[in-house]
């Protein structure tokens, strides 16, 4: 892993600051290098998120599954005040493997979830595709 961020909006705010925040983290990765975008949902754990895996040049999917999925990942109103909701941007190599290269102890709450979430990712893909 070679940097995370966290990154916490108000709930109907979030499909905007996904935009406005991932875009720059895809242009800025590196040949070997992909950006794990952690999205729980807003009331949900970070170990249940979903983790979404991107490379360079693959904005323009990235954009349209955005679109596509705005109403989902915006979530649903609650009778409750304003909530705000939170993803997590993190750059890996591309022989990174959450299941194998732990993270420091002082690795934030958020973190271990978008990691434990990612590790079970890629057991499910490992396993489809066996």
């Amino acid at each position: 892993m070679k940097k995370f961020e966290l990154f916490t909006v108000p709930q109907k705010e979030r499909v905007k600051a996904l935009e406005t925040t991932v875009i720059p983290w895809m242009n800025d990765l590196v040949t070997s290098e992909q950006l794990v975008i952690g999205l729980p949902q807003v009331l949900g754990k970070w170990d249940e998120c979903t983790p979404l895996v991107v490379g360079q040049g693959m904005q323009d999917q990235f954009l349209a599954w955005l679109r596509d999925n705005a109403k989902d990942i915006e979530g649903p109103c609650y009778n409750l005040p304003a909530l705000n909701a939170g993803f997590l941007c993190m750059v890996i190599d591309e022989n990174f493997d959450p299941r194998t290269d732990s993270p420091t102890d002082d690795a934030s709450d958020e973190l271990k979830g978008v990691l434990v979430a990612l590790g079970n990712f890629m057991t499910q893909h490992e396993s489809q595709a066996a």
